[in-house]
């Protein structure tokens, strides 16, 4: 996947996993979306370092980077280039999909 590709099921993240759970319920566990959502999922959870949380925070939950700053006590260039260092890392986990 690219990240281009990553950053569109990030921001659309709660449509997508609806649609990989329903596709799971109907036993198509090859479809392309339930996939994807469950290796981005499985790249997330192995981030390093509080990674993991910025994007969930920045993708998932919506928050601005001037609330994860304020949040983090680090300043929004500082969060945005965490939140850039995790996607490339999520892209290197899912090269092969």
């Amino acid at each position: 996947m690219t990240t281009t590709e990553i950053k569109e099921y990030l921001e659309n993240y709660t449509a997508k996993k609806a649609i990989a759970e329903y596709k799971k319920k109907q036993g198509l566990t090859e479809d392309r979306t339930l996939v994807r959502i469950t290796a981005i999922e499985d790249c997330i959870a192995g981030l390093p370092n509080g990674l993991d949380e910025i994007i969930r925070k920045y993708y998932l939950q919506k928050m601005s980077l001037r609330e994860m700053s304020k949040r983090f006590f680090l300043g929004r260039d500082a969060i945005a280039r965490r939140r850039d260092k995790a996607i490339a890392i999520i892209s290197d986990c899912l090269a092969e999909l």
